[in-house]
């Protein structure tokens, strides 16, 4: 099933200073390390019209930017791939604590892992979609990179059920150069529809720009329910928000961004900025409505304004999606 997935497109604009990004990152999950104005920004992303993450590291740097998530599974195959594009210097492509350091020999520009280098030469200033296995019943570590096997290594011994996922260096690097992340996805193989690895693939943003229920209350703003939702940098001092005190209202959303392509969609995930006004034991909706009906999955709610994300692997009804039920579809929240 599908843990996480990212697009990068959803936290703040290509002018957000490095503090900002931070937050935002950390209210989804997210551990960021050494971020300065100049080593840590948001930038253009793979796929036209998205954004990414990118980090500066300068050649000697005692202090490089590096950001990381964890994900839990007790599964006996975790996946974990993303974009991933260098420039100027072949630097570490992710390291995965306990289970591998996926590195970039600066001599045969390939993939490498330990003493073990991988089939192809990788391109510098090129996305390349790298997919990493951890394969606990083969007892190995395959990866790939745009859908090809590179190498396989033994996996280390003691490999628990936390996987930390690390984007950038923890350590100088001789060389300067940048690293660039998108399309960020992770699962396992404990159920769901999407228990294997899938292939390069593209995130997609569709934030919604039409009301279709309107009950939630605006505040800050005159604008549309949709307007106040699809805003980036939803965080800063005095921007708009909605609000629900009465169990049960909800707000519903279509969206006029059509997907790029009518290639297989793997799932829909939504995703909400939200917090709790009081202690009580508050819950956020989150629906997703096709021909099918509608789908709510309830979330908690803290204090503190955090990222929520709910993967519906399957569209109401259980059918698999396609690109006319994305399209068609409903999306929103209910106060819970």
């Amino acid at each position: 099933m599908l843990l996480h997935t990212d697009g990068f497109d959803h936290y703040a604009d290509k002018s957000a200073a490095a503090i900002t990004i931070v937050g935002y990152l950390q209210a989804a999950g997210y551990t960021v390390a050494n971020a300065t104005n100049s080593t840590f920004n948001i930038v253009d992303g793979q796929d036209v019209g998205s954004l990414g993450l990118k980090m500066t590291v300068a050649a000697s740097a005692s202090t490089p930017p590096s950001f990381s998530r964890t994900v839990d599974s007790a599964a006996t195959l975790v996946v974990f791939g993303f974009s991933f594009r260098g420039v100027a210097s072949r630097l570490r492509f992710a390291r995965i604590a306990g289970v591998i350091d996926l590195d970039w020999d600066t001599t045969t520009g390939k993939m490498k892992v330990g003493t073990t280098l991988g089939q192809d030469v990788i391109i510098l200033s090129t996305f390349w979609y790298i997919e990493i296995e951890v394969d606990k019943t083969a007892n190995e570590v395959r990866v790939w990179a745009n859908d090809t096997l590179q190498l396989t290594v033994p996996l280390p011994g003691g490999v628990g059920s936390a996987y930390t996922i690390t984007w950038g260096m923890s350590s100088a690097s001789a060389t300067a150069g940048t690293i660039e992340i998108d399309d960020f996805y992770a699962l396992d193989n404990s159920g769901g529809t999407n228990n294997e690895r899938i292939g390069p693939i593209q995130i997609i943003t569709r934030s919604p720009t039409t009301d279709v229920t309107a009950q939630w209350t605006p505040v800050n703003s005159t604008a549309t329910h949709s307007a106040i939702l699809s805003q980036l940098d939803p965080g800063r001092a005095g921007a708009p928000y909605l609000q629900a005190n009465v169990e049960g209202r909800v707000d519903k959303f279509t969206s006029n961004v059509v997907l790029p392509n009518d290639n297989k969609v793997f799932a829909v995930a939504l995703v909400a900025y939200a917090r709790k006004g009081d202690l009580d034991d508050r819950k956020l909706g989150m629906t997703v409505g096709t021909v099918g009906g509608d789908q709510e999955i309830q979330v908690p709610l803290d204090t503190a304004y955090a990222y929520k994300q709910r993967i519906f692997e399957q569209a109401p009804g259980g059918q698999d999606w396609n690109r006319n039920l994305v399209e068609s579809s409903n999306f929103g929240i209910i106060a819970r």
